[in-house]
């Protein structure tokens, strides 16, 4: 459904983005992931559905205006001011963003298995998860969803939107990572703090 609402609002108002090839391509993996891990997430059996999710939830909504806005702000300024981001090499890197983050983002679901809900909640029986990519960083499906997100953005050679995404997806990230860290700790207590000291939180042996 969201598909069919994503591809018609970009129809009605920007059609010439469905004639892109490369922007095509970028679209499309966006959707098979997306679709993939809407596919294999449990859901909770109480959801209690927080300010932050809320707010990434409204981006999912924003989507096709936002991907609509860059691909204007890349034909209007890009190309005409800052044309060495207009470079084709810039795409294939968004491209390569949404692919590795999309298979670190499923990976890391089906990892925690049953816990790998949507929503920031502990269960009777849970178990913190330290195996896999869990071993490296504690966080691994919000580096994956990072990738995930910024990919378009770079496919579409966009600047400003780019940047303004950034801010706004890791303000909103920082505040679910520490809500979540702290539901953790109140469930698992010395475990998980012992466990932050060894992990980095999010990327990979920097952060």
């Amino acid at each position: 459904m969201m598909l069919v609402y994503y591809n018609l609002m970009i129809w009605l108002i920007a059609p010439e983005i469905l004639t892109n090839p490369l922007i095509i391509t970028g679209l499309i993996i966006y959707y098979i992931i997306g679709t993939i891990d809407v596919m294999i997430r449990p859901l909770p059996v109480k959801t209690m559905i927080t300010v932050v999710e809320k707010a990434i939830a409204l981006i999912g909504l924003l989507f096709p205006f936002i991907i609509i806005l860059a691909y204007i702000e890349n034909m209007i300024i890009i190309v005409e001011f800052i044309p060495f981001w207009n470079e084709l090499i810039v795409a294939y890197i968004g491209i390569v963003f949404m692919i590795i983050g999309g298979i670190i983002m499923i990976i890391s679901r089906i990892q925690l298995g049953k816990f790998g809900t949507p929503v920031i909640h502990t269960a009777e029986g849970h178990k913190l998860g330290k195996k896999g990519l869990y071993k490296i960083v504690r966080h691994p499906m919000y580096f994956g969803a990072s990738l995930m997100m910024l990919g378009p953005y770079f496919v579409l050679r966009s600047l400003f939107t780019l940047i303004g995404i950034v801010i706004l997806y890791l303000y909103l990230m920082r505040i679910r990572i520490k809500m979540e860290e702290e539901v953790l700790i109140g469930a698992f207590g010395d475990e998980y703090r012992n466990y932050m000291r060894t992990t980095k939180r999010i990327i990979p042996f920097i952060f």
